[in-house]
């Protein structure tokens, strides 16, 4: 059986994009999303989906006067913290329960207080589980509450789409998401004032131009080229697993993300039209692979439902999860092992997509809790379930990770 990548780029058309100008391609993308989520929100098109996040912290502050504070998690990257900080806002940190990507509920009332502005909750492979209880608490103390759902594109809780749960929802469609461009996203909201200001802000950013989408559409390219089936299994496979045999604690074949230190440019900035089409034509692809993913999840639920992360997740929210990848928990010191030896008998799994940014030397001082994370993000493995991932493909690792994890670990000590 051939390698598989972890991840995929999915399909995409790379010049075309920045070059054309269909008639009416914003006023196209906020009805065909609109009506994607479910109806009922308006739509705003973001450059770049972190300008969602800088711009809801802003508006949460301006909208409750003297309040600074965003409380939010630090499994994320270190540019939406960012973010927050170039709206003037001051992050708080809060946990995870243990062993899961779920908000610690009770640390939760405990860091919202007065000078809380809004609460960013982030949907990671598994949607939070509970959002209702965080909406509750949010309308008691006055506090917006707005979600990053970069990863769950058309996931769903309680019968309502992502994108109507919260205040605002922010999506991303760069280049590794199911619905993509080289950069692009868009915030969602019911609220017609959250609406009104976003379209006033970006009323007043420049086009994204072709040479500011140049430097990332070329990383992009690159993992997009060495992922595909030849490349992979001739050339870029065997250059992980020579790397895997002498590196220890990171993954091979990671895509580094650059981390700014004022807001770009081209974060403040608004989307091509042609960006826009692209995104419209692919729009109807998103459920397909959706399907595939839960597909694929139900396969490795046979095998892991007692080693899964978040596994104090209902099944209704699991179902309505969209398992970018499919987590796992194994002992923080037999991690690395198992990964080298997963990648040594032909299989490529990642580890924690997310760092724990409490623990980098920009965040250390930022107040409230990790501890959890901490832990979380030193036992997780991800396995893949993009397209080319198959059934029986995901069913051999499955049975060797399973054996693997048997021979290594003692099974008390493997959760």
């Amino acid at each position: 059986m051939s390698a598989t990548p972890k991840q995929v780029i999915y399909p995409m058309r790379y010049l075309r994009p920045l070059w054309e100008n269909p008639a009416d391609a914003e006023a196209a993308f906020k009805s065909r999303l609109a009506d994607f989520l479910g109806g009922g929100v308006d739509v705003v098109p973001l450059g770049r989906a972190r300008a969602g996040i800088h711009l809801a912290a802003r508006f949460a502050r301006l909208r409750t006067g003297n309040r600074s504070r965003v409380v939010m998690l630090p499994h994320t990257i270190p540019d939406v913290i960012n973010m927050v900080r170039f709206a003037d806002c001051e992050p708080v940190f809060v946990d995870t329960l243990p062993d899961s990507t779920n908000v610690d509920f009770d640390h939760l009332t405990e860091v919202v207080d007065d000078k809380t502005c809004c609460v960013l909750i982030t949907h990671y492979h598994v949607n939070q589980e509970r959002i209702g209880d965080i909406r509750e608490l949010c309308r008691q103390r006055d506090v917006m509450l707005f979600d990053d759902c970069a990863i769950a594109l058309e996931g769903d809780y309680q019968g309502r789409c992502m994108g109507a749960t919260t205040d605002a929802s922010i999506f991303s469609m760069s280049g590794f998401k199911s619905l993509n461009y080289v950069w692009g996203g868009a915030l969602a909201t019911d609220r017609e004032d959250i609406a009104a200001y976003m379209n006033d802000e970006l009323a007043t950013f420049p086009e994204l131009t072709p040479a500011q989408y140049k430097e990332h559409m070329l990383a992009v390219l690159k993992y997009d080229l060495a992922t595909r089936p030849g490349i992979f299994s001739g050339v870029t496979f065997p250059a992980i697993r020579r790397k895997s045999r002498v590196g220890c604690g990171q993954e091979a074949l990671c895509f580094v993300r650059r981390e700014t230190e004022a807001i770009e440019e081209t974060v403040l900035s608004r989307p091509r039209p042609g960006v826009l089409g692209e995104l419209v034509r692919k729009l109807d692809t998103v459920g397909q692979r959706l399907a595939h993913r839960r597909m694929i999840a139900a396969v490795y639920d046979r095998f892991f439902a007692d080693r899964r992360v978040a596994p104090e997740a209902s099944d209704a929210v699991r179902a309505g999860s969209c398992f970018t990848f499919y987590p796992i928990l194994v002992a923080p010191e037999r991690r690395d092992r198992i990964y080298r030896q997963m990648i040594e008998r032909g299989y490529h799994i990642g580890l924690s997509v997310y760092p724990n940014a409490h623990e980098t030397e920009a965040f250390s001082s930022v107040s409230g809790r990790s501890r959890n994370i901490s832990r979380l993000v030193r036992s997780m493995v991800s396995l893949p379930t993009h397209p080319k991932v198959t059934r029986d493909y995901a069913q051999a690792l499955a049975t060797m990770l399973s054996k693997m994890a048997c021979h290594f670990v003692p099974a008390i000590a493997f959760v």
